[in-house]
């Protein structure tokens, strides 16, 4: 996702280059943290099981690790962010940049556009990964009583099949999410320039609506 159409192949290829440095940078730091949260809520699923023998028990206990999974993707998203827009904001021509600089209406555009992006994506993701997790659990419950086994020994099978993927689960969560937050993060600043740059050629000081939202995005309208 190069930035500002670079001229050049070279320059293309050259941002390419850093953004998957910075990627694969963001992916070693977070994967941990989530790999640690996935396999808390293993653990609860299976201790709740062993103890009750209902998926209500064990929704219940998985809501900590939930949590806890919450802040870790909030993390992965805001240092994502912030490393992507300061590596944008250093790519922008440099009149550019001392106009974003003095102008922080534009700067806060930014923020405030990115932090929504945060709130709507960590809400979305939470839902769906503990939504894939639950189902997961629920399959292999099913398949465990039907072997026959009793409770302790599916708690026994839930924790070890869960484990076996939590590393790459977490690793492909890691690349996904760190990717989508760069992506949003160099879109918004590339908005903000086109939007600051347009506004100085018509003359006149720019409104303060920034760059267009997610559902601007997919629809093409805006209300300004």
């Amino acid at each position: 996702m190069p930035l500002f159409n670079p001229s050049s192949s070279f320059e293309k290829l050259r941002e390419v280059a850093i953004q998957e440095r910075i990627r694969n940078q963001l992916e070693r730091r977070h994967m941990v943290p989530l790999a640690t949260a996935l396999t808390m809520a293993a653990n609860a699923a299976a201790t709740a099981y062993e103890e009750s023998g209902t998926m209500s028990a064990v929704d219940r206990a998985m809501q900590p690790a939930s949590e806890r999974l919450r802040l870790a993707l909030r993390r992965v998203y805001f240092d994502s962010i912030n490393t992507m827009k300061t590596h944008a904001i250093g790519e922008l021509p440099q009149k550019t940049l001392t106009v974003l600089i003095e102008r922080k209406d534009l700067t806060g555009a930014i923020d405030a556009v990115l932090t929504a992006w945060v709130r709507t994506r960590t809400a979305e993701k939470v839902k769906r990964i503990t939504r894939t997790t639950r189902n997961t659990i629920k399959a292999v419950i099913a398949d465990a009583v039907a072997q026959g086994l009793g409770q302790s020994e599916v708690a026994s099978s839930i924790a070890t099949k869960l484990k076996s993927f939590t590393r790459a689960r977490a690793k492909m969560i890691a690349r996904t999410e760190t990717h989508s937050a760069m992506q949003s993060s160099s879109l918004t600043v590339a908005e903000i320039h086109h939007h600051s740059s347009r506004a100085r050629k018509n003359g006149f000081r720019s409104r303060t609506t920034g760059p267009a939202t997610p559902t601007q995005r997919r629809t093409g309208r805006r209300s300004d």
